[in-house]
């Protein structure tokens, strides 16, 4: 992966994007998986980019046969999501929350319990704002 690699890769995207929706797409992104490195991010910028940082404390994507192979991974249901992300909100915190099944088994998904995510975020006394506002 080098910088040309991420450029173009951010063209596609957007030309793809465009050509579905008839839209501009946001300039912002992030890796995939929220991987992050300066030169990732240097990137991105280069490219017209805004880096977008978000909470991966815990993941929506993790499988309990990922957790049984690796203990570095933390199977948590959607409901243990809930309390975890609720309980490291900080102001600026961006919450992924990833749309469509994965491979491997999972009691359930945290899309599905956005209407929980989201009350819960408020009775914590947050708000919910526009990621633009939180970059910017």
């Amino acid at each position: 992966v080098d910088e040309d690699f991420i450029r173009r890769g951010l063209a596609r995207n957007e030309d793809e994007f465009n050509s579905i929706t008839g839209k501009e797409l946001s300039l912002l992104w992030h890796a995939p998986y929220y991987h992050q490195t300066e030169f990732i991010k240097n990137a991105a910028v280069k490219a017209g980019y805004k880096y977008v940082k978000a909470f991966t404390g815990y993941s929506d994507t993790v499988t309990v046969e990922q957790e049984n192979e690796n203990p570095f991974y933390l199977y948590l249901n959607s409901s243990q999501l809930i309390d975890a992300i609720v309980s490291s909100l900080e102001d600026g915190t961006i919450i992924p929350v990833s749309a469509g099944k994965v491979r491997g088994t999972r009691q359930d998904y945290l899309y599905e319990k956005l209407d929980i995510l989201i009350a819960s975020i408020l009775n914590q006394g947050y708000e919910i704002v526009d990621v633009r506002s939180i970059i910017d």
